[in-house]
């Protein structure tokens, strides 16, 4: 049983660390994988300007449920360009 309750406490502190963070006032996410990604965009990729877009907040949103447990497996499949390379080794 204390196995069980230990499990049930790890599993509920990595739901609230993906929960972490919130909407400003244009709807935009403040804080999580997307938030670090756009704020150090310029060290990852200098020369390349960020676009942000829908693929970028899916893979962010996926992986974050990664994180906390809801997702056990995940294949990420993004026409090259996607940032994919960049984003999946920062979670790992």
């Amino acid at each position: 049983f204390g196995r069980l309750v230990a499990e049930h406490k790890r599993r509920e502190q990595k739901r609230l660390q993906s929960q972490r963070g919130w909407y400003d006032e244009y709807g935009v996410r403040q804080g999580g994988l997307m938030a670090f990604i756009r704020y150090y965009w310029h060290v990852l990729e200098p020369e390349t300007p960020f676009v942000d877009g829908w693929p970028i907040w899916a893979i962010c949103q996926h992986l974050e449920a990664v994180t906390a447990g809801r997702i056990t497996r995940l294949l990420i499949n993004v026409p090259p360009g996607f940032a994919k390379s960049i984003i999946v080794p920062l979670t790992i």
